[in-house]
């Protein structure tokens, strides 16, 4: 029941996540990303072949909304070569999901004993490595390497208040598998 109710959560944060604005100039523009943390916590809490299935349907989601252009058409029909360039292939996003799902997959034991400081640490580099790999890729797909100084600000200030964000997140998934099993669980069960 945890696991999917898991999947619903995570499309209405998607759905809440385009209402949440970028920061001011003084947090170099950073954004609270909710949908990736929300996903990196919730990989914690799910057995391993639920979680892959969890980053394939984050990863289609996180694509669906931000790599499809829906006045672009297919490839060949009215494709302006900025709007190729500047998106990142469909797809992408659900190999990154599944590489971050796993990475915070293995700290499962630490959250399982309620050590909550490197995972919520590790949720921060998650975040990121996911903004990281992202600007990266989409550099590589351009042809040419720049990294300004303020996309580095922004990707940094956008990983501490995904940190500072991500104990919370923890503490709702924590009430909900609670709440669903009558008891202190987790989708392993007892703990």
């Amino acid at each position: 029941m945890y696991a999917a109710v898991t999947f619903v959560l995570l499309y209405l944060v998607l759905c809440v996540q385009e209402f949440v604005p970028r920061l001011g100039e003084q947090a170099s523009y950073g954004i609270v990303l909710l949908f990736p943390v929300c996903f990196l916590c919730m990989a914690v809490t799910l057995p391993y072949p639920v979680m892959l299935g969890l980053a394939f349907y984050a990863g289609a989601l996180w694509d669906l909304r931000h790599s499809v252009d829906p006045g672009a058409g297919f490839e060949g029909v009215g494709f302006d070569a900025a709007v190729v360039a500047s998106a990142t292939p469909f797809g992408i996003s659900i190999l990154f999901f599944g590489v971050l799902g796993s990475m915070m997959h293995g700290v499962q034991p630490l959250y399982s004993r309620n050590k909550m400081v490197f995972p919520i640490i590790l949720t921060g580099v998650g975040v990121f490595l996911f903004r990281l790999m992202d600007f990266l890729f989409l550099n590589f797909k351009r042809g040419n390497f720049q990294f300004p100084e303020p996309i580095f600000r922004e990707i940094c200030t956008t990983a501490l208040i995904t940190t500072l964000v991500s104990p919370l997140v923890f503490f709702v998934l924590y009430w909900l598998s609670r709440s669903l099993h009558g008891g202190a669980h987790h989708a392993y069960g007892r703990h």
